[in-house]
């Protein structure tokens, strides 16, 4: 795998290139069962937070989730995170937003980069 030459992220198109994100040590994959027209990435940070993008036909959304494992399986499924990791407050439904470009993208994931483990897990 190439060395990054940038501290910017470059997504596969028509996913944004998120500034100042490719120094956080995320593990990219793209899901092949997204239905046609759909681009989707998860972001998967070391403390197993992930930021889901997409771009769908009619809208760009990016969603904020956590790393779970089935029980009893080792089926992995990231979930949506209902309460905000950062201020603690309920959300009431999820971490959900529209994009224009990977600006904010960028600042969500910086802000969730230096949360450990066990604070995670209370949420």
């Amino acid at each position: 795998m190439p060395r990054r030459k940038t501290a910017d992220l470059a997504l596969r198109g028509p996913l944004p290139t998120i500034p100042g994100a490719g120094k956080l040590g995320l593990r990219v994959t793209y899901p092949t069962n997204t239905p046609d027209g759909w681009t989707v990435a998860l972001l998967r940070l070391p403390n197993d937070y992930y930021v889901v993008v997409g771009q769908a036909p009619h809208e760009r959304w990016a969603v904020v989730n956590q790393h779970y494992v089935v029980p009893g399986t080792r089926v992995e499924d990231p979930r949506p995170v209902r309460t905000d990791p950062i201020t603690g407050v309920a959300m009431p439904d999820y971490i959900r937003w529209n994009w224009t470009d990977g600006q904010g993208i960028s600042s969500v994931l910086r802000a969730l980069a230096p949360l450990d483990h066990a604070r995670l897990r209370q949420n």
